[in-house]
């Protein structure tokens, strides 16, 4: 368990650095002067860094293995679509 724990407390402090950075480096802010909206525009940005990053990976494996691809359209979609194609009366109720 001892190395779980101080991979999460790496992971922790990573992100907490993270947040600093972009607070810093992105909103040009001091973090005493943080509203709660560029504190979660700090933390926003830190989580996007964290994403990109392992979708870059993905990718990266992707493009050597050369993976078979299953592609899904749902039915949802495709109603959505012809529904905003087209004009739809629905009556009004009366009164």
């Amino acid at each position: 368990m001892g190395d779980q724990e101080s991979a999460a407390k790496e992971a922790v402090s990573a992100i907490q650095a993270a947040i600093r950075r972009h607070a810093t480096y992105s909103l040009g802010k001091a973090w005493r002067d943080l509203s709660a909206r560029d504190l979660f525009t700090a933390v926003a940005l830190a989580v996007r860094d964290q994403l990109v990053e392992r979708l870059l990976a993905t990718e990266e494996r992707y493009r050597h293995k050369d993976p078979k691809r299953l592609y899904y359209l749902s039915m949802e979609f495709l109603l959505g679509q012809s529904l905003g194609s087209c004009p739809v009366i629905i009556p009004a109720p009366p009164g």
